[in-house]
Order: C-alpha cells, then sequence, then structure tokens
C-alpha cells in the first residue's frame, strides 16, 4: 500500500495551491474564481520546465498550454488545452442568469493533410437547485447515448455544508466517492476521497482573507503530510513549505511579474528538498508565461 501513500503525498504538494473561492464550486469558471483581475477577455497560458543557466532560471521544454476565453460578464466561455500531444476544448454554455447548464468536451486531433479534426465529443447537461448548486452532470456522446453521471446531495450541519458526490456509469452502477465539507462562506475545509476504499482525508485552513494557509493530508487514519503557504501583498501565493511523514521536506518559492492589473504575466517556481537533514539548493523547477487581453 506504499504506493497509494506516496500518490496522496505527490497530490499534496500538487494541490495545495489551488484554493475553492465559490460557494460549493465543482469548477472555477469565472474571473473572481480564477483570481484574475479587471475585464479580461482572455489568457493564454504556457508552462514550460525551467533550468539555469549562468545562474538565472531559464525556460526549457513546454509542458503545457491553455487558452481561456471570457465573456463581458467574466464567465468562462472556453478553454483550450494542449499537454502530451493531445488537445482538447471545452465550450461552456449558461443560461440568461448566468447558471452553467452544458459543456461541450472536444478531443482535437490532426488528420493526414494536418488539419485539425474532432476525434470525440462528450456532452456534458448540467441540473442545479434553486441556488445554483450542481445537483446532477450527464455525460453523453455525441449520438446523445449516457455514458454516466455525478450525482450531488447537500445537507446542512453545525454551521458546515456536506457535498456527497456520487459516481454511476451508463446503468446506473456506483455510489458515494467523494465526501466534501465547506463552511458558510463556501471554503473547503474537509475532503474525503475514494471513500469505498481505504479513504484519503485533507484537511483546510484559511486565513481572514480566505486564503488557504495549511492543509494536512491523512491515509487510512494516520497523517502523510503537512504544508503551510505565505502568500504577497496581491494574494499570490509565494512559498509553501510541506513535510511528509516519510521525513522529506519540500520548499517551494513562487516569484512573479505582474501588470498593470496585479495579474501576473509570468511565475517563477523554485523548489529544494529534503530528506534527514540533507539539503538539497534552491533550483528553478518551472516557468509559466501568461499573455491576458483586457476588454
Amino acid at each position: 500500500m506504499y504506493w497509494l501513500k506516496r500518490k496522496y503525498v505527490i497530490i499534496l504538494f500538487i494541490t495545495f495551491y489551488s484554493c475553492s473561492t465559490c460557494v460549493f464550486a465543482q469548477r472555477k469558471l469565472n474571473l473572481k474564481e480564477l483570481e484574475l483581475k479587471g475585464r479580461v477577455k482572455s489568457v493564454t497560458e504556457k508552462v514550460y520546465k525551467a533550468v539555469e543557466k549562468f545562474g538565472e532560471p531559464t525556460k526549457s521544454d513546454l509542458i503545457e498550454e491553455k487558452t481561456m476565453t471570457f465573456d463581458i460578464n467574466g464567465r468562462m466561455l472556453t478553454e483550450e488545452t494542449s499537454k502530451d500531444g493531445k488537445r482538447q476544448k471545452s465550450i461552456f454554455s449558461y443560461d440568461e442568469k448566468g447558471t452553467l447548464l452544458e459543456i461541450q468536451l472536444l478531443e482535437i486531433g490532426i488528420d493526414y493533410r494536418g488539419e485539425q479534426l474532432i476525434e470525440g465529443i462528450t456532452i456534458t447537461k448540467i441540473s442545479v437547485d434553486n441556488k445554483g448548486n450542481i445537483l446532477e452532470e450527464a455525460d453523453y456522446d455525441k449520438a446523445g447515448t449516457l455514458q454516466g453521471k455525478r450525482i450531488y446531495k447537500y445537507t446542512s450541519s453545525a454551521g458546515f455544508v456536506i457535498v456527497e458526490e456520487g459516481v454511476y456509469d451508463s446503468n446506473g452502477a456506483g455510489g458515494i466517492d467523494k465526501i466534501r465539507k465547506f463552511d458558510l462562506k463556501g471554503h473547503l475545509v474537509e475532503a474525503k476521497n475514494d471513500i469505498n476504499q481505504r479513504e484519503s482525508l485533507q484537511k483546510f485552513i484559511y486565513n481572514a482573507k480566505g486564503k488557504k494557509i495549511e492543509e494536512k493530508a491523512y491515509y487510512g487514519g494516520s497523517l502523510l503530510g503537512s504544508a503551510k503557504c505565505k502568500y504577497d501583498e496581491n494574494d499570490f501565493v509565494v512559498e509553501v513549505n510541506a513535510e511528509t511523514f516519510k521525513g522529506l521536506k519540500r520548499s517551494t518559492i513562487y516569484k512573479y511579474n505582474k501588470d498593470a492589473h496585479a495579474n501576473y504575466v509570468t511565475k517563477t517556481e523554485l523548489v529544494a528538498a529534503s530528506y534527514n537533514g540533507m539539503n538539497n539548493r534552491l533550483e528553478a523547477k518551472g516557468i509559466t508565461e501568461r499573455d491576458i487581453l483586457y476588454y
């Protein structure tokens, strides 16, 4: 079972930096949730591996490219990603109140002439309650055949909202897979995953601004590791210090260049790890570049 523990330690390091800022959201689809400032029209983001040249972090291989477009009200219209030779494009549809109703996911390939080819389409139909909370997400293929669904159940308890997520196949087989606990401001405070197996658990603490400052990860009731986070004056994460149950410590430093709207246009990731007192020096890990267009 060690590989499973290692899996959740990796998840702890990777996912700490995200923070749910909207009430009981399943995904981030507007400028506020994505922490983008100003009237953003589009963002093209490129993530590179980083190497050091003459003592300075320098971008190397392109890892991932993503482009997001937004309407005048800040709602995401499309998201197109390219990674590991695979391209996907998501198209989001809303009602007149701005409630998400449908997502089209396109798998994009290249034909023999070098032109784009739609290799697959998944259409997700979304049902919501009168508060805008998602009740059901049903996935269909392009012929309209049900492929599976996710059902969400909400209950209130002692000042918290508990969200149960059930995952079911096209025949209705399945069950509760995740349980998440939110405070009344919409901050995720607990997340249980793989509850039908030996469940993992994450717990989160926030500061007065609603920024995540600490996370602890458990597996089968045992503490796997913890991470603490620091922010700058624009609420960008600048330092994450994590420690695992095996004595591995990892410090991640983020440095930014920002535009006139205080959105970052470059982000450099520097990492240093230590194990049982043996320290590694701070090394460049990645560089993210963003091209942001405004209305």
